[in-house]
């Protein structure tokens, strides 16, 4: 009453390459993790020496008017060059002081989230510009001019 379960031989077949086809993908996948990893890096083309490092620090605390020696403690406690002028800046409308800032943002908060917490709005961030720019700011832009500086 059982038929006989042969197999034809293009079902065999079938079969075998499939298992080729995973052990294939296994050793592919195996060997992936023997290459090193690829890490993401962006380059704009700058290099900053040691005279330029210091030309940043100076620059950055002449301009937010804090001393040299304040800026290069902010960047040793974590803060990358792009982040350190935005510490500065909410320090600055939120009378605080730098460290302050950085404690917030190192805990994981990000920058609006500190904002708000001294009370401060997101125009803060706002910039009128002499021109209209175009595509994609445009339309951002446009919402915010129509707005009186006050609102």
């Amino acid at each position: 009453m059982l038929k006989d379960r042969t197999v034809p031989f293009k079902d065999k077949r079938g079969r075998v390459v499939r298992i080729l086809v995973i052990f294939l993908t296994l050793i592919v996948l195996s060997l992936g993790s023997l290459i090193p990893q690829a890490k993401a890096s962006v380059d704009i083309g700058v290099y900053i020496g040691d005279e330029g490092l210091r030309g940043f620090y100076l620059s950055v605390g002449d301009y937010y008017r804090v001393p040299e020696r304040e800026v290069v403690i902010i960047r040793e406690r974590g803060m990358s060059y792009e982040e350190m002028p935005v510490v500065f800046f909410i320090a600055g409308r939120a009378h605080v002081a730098p460290g302050v800032i950085v404690d917030l943002r190192l805990r994981g908060m990000s920058w609006m989230d500190i904002t708000f917490r001294y009370g401060l709005s997101p125009e803060i961030y706002y910039v009128p510009l002499r021109v209209t720019p175009g595509p994609p700011y445009g339309k951002a832009y446009g919402y915010y001019k129509k707005w009186p500086e006050k609102e």
